[in-house]
C-alpha cells in the first residue's frame, strides 16, 4: 500500500472509531423568524437558523395577510447563512446574508434561480435590502466599521450584483456598533431603517435616500426582527412568528 493510501484508511479508521454523530435535525420551530416582505396577498419571512445543525436549515414562511399565521412553509436547501434580510421585486423573491453578502433570487414557493455575490467592500456586512420600483434595481445597505462613515447606500442590478452604484454614506451614530442597522424599506422616497441604538433599545430611523435623518422613532423593545411595507403602513416581525403593524 502506498502512503498515500496509507492515510486515507488510517483517517476513516480514526473518524470511525471517533463514532461522530452529524446531527441534520431541523430546529426551525424553535428558531424566530428574520426580515419580513410583503408580495401579492402575503407576508413571506425565513427563520434565523441558530441551531448550527448540519444540512438544510432554513426555511421560507408565507404568512396570512394579517401576519398572524404560517400558511405555508417552503425548504429553501440552505445553510449557515446567518442573518436574511428579504425583499421582493413584486415577482420574485431577493434573500441576502449577512455573513456572505450573497443575493439569492428564488420564487415565492422557495425555488432558488441563482445565488450571486455583490461585488464590494470584503469588509462590508449586509445591513437590509429593499427593492426601487422607479428604478427596478435593489437598494442595499451595508456596512463598514472601519471608515469614517461606516453606512452605505447602494443601487445594485437585480440580475448582475456587480453592477452598483453608491447612492449615499453616512455614519448613523444613534446606532449601537454590534448590531447596528438590520433591516430597511422604502416608502415614499424615503428610507426607513430598523436597528438597535446605543441603549440595545430598536428603534426606526427615516432618511432621504441621500441618508440624511428626518427621525427616530423608539420601538420600546429589543426584540423585533425584520421590516416591511405594506400600502401606507409599516410592519415588524416578531421571534414567535408573528407580524404586526407600527403604530
Amino acid at each position: 500500500m502506498n502512503r498515500i493510501g496509507f492515510l486515507l484508511l488510517l483517517t476513516v479508521l480514526i473518524s470511525c472509531d471517533k463514532n461522530e454523530v452529524i446531527d441534520t435535525s431541523k430546529n426551525t420551530a424553535n428558531d424566530p423568524i428574520a426580515d419580513i416582505t410583503w408580495l401579492g396577498n402575503s407576508f413571506y419571512t425565513t427563520n434565523y437558523d441558530q441551531s448550527h445543525h448540519a444540512g438544510p436549515q432554513i426555511v421560507l414562511y408565507r404568512f396570512s395577510s394579517d401576519g398572524q399565521r404560517i400558511e405555508d412553509v417552503f425548504d429553501l436547501g440552505l445553510n449557515g447563512q446567518g442573518y436574511l434580510a428579504i425583499t421582493n421585486d413584486g415577482t420574485h423573491l431577493y434573500l441576502q446574508s449577512d455573513i456572505f453578502n450573497s443575493i439569492i433570487k428564488c420564487s415565492p414557493a422557495g425555488e432558488i434561480y441563482d445565488q450571486k455575490w455583490l461585488i464590494g467592500d470584503r469588509d462590508a456586512k449586509a445591513c437590509g435590502i429593499c427593492y426601487a420600483h422607479d428604478q427596478d434595481s435593489l437598494c442595499i445597505l451595508l456596512r463598514n466599521q472601519k471608515e469614517e462613515k461606516p453606512y452605505k447606500l447602494l443601487l445594485v442590478d437585480k440580475n448582475n450584483p456587480a453592477n452598483w452604484h453608491l447612492k449615499a454614506s453616512a455614519s448613523l451614530n444613534m446606532l449601537n456598533e454590534e448590531t447596528g442597522a438590520y433591516a430597511i424599506d422604502l416608502k415614499n422616497q424615503e428610507l426607513f431603517i430598523l436597528g438597535q441604538d446605543t441603549t440595545d433599545t430598536d428603534v426606526l430611523i427615516r432618511t432621504t435616500l441621500a441618508l440624511d435623518v428626518l427621525d427616530i422613532t423608539g420601538l420600546g423593545t429589543d426584540s423585533t426582527t425584520g421590516l416591511c411595507v405594506k400600502g401606507d403602513e409599516l410592519y415588524v416581525g416578531l421571534p414567535n412568528k408573528t407580524i404586526i403593524m407600527i403604530e
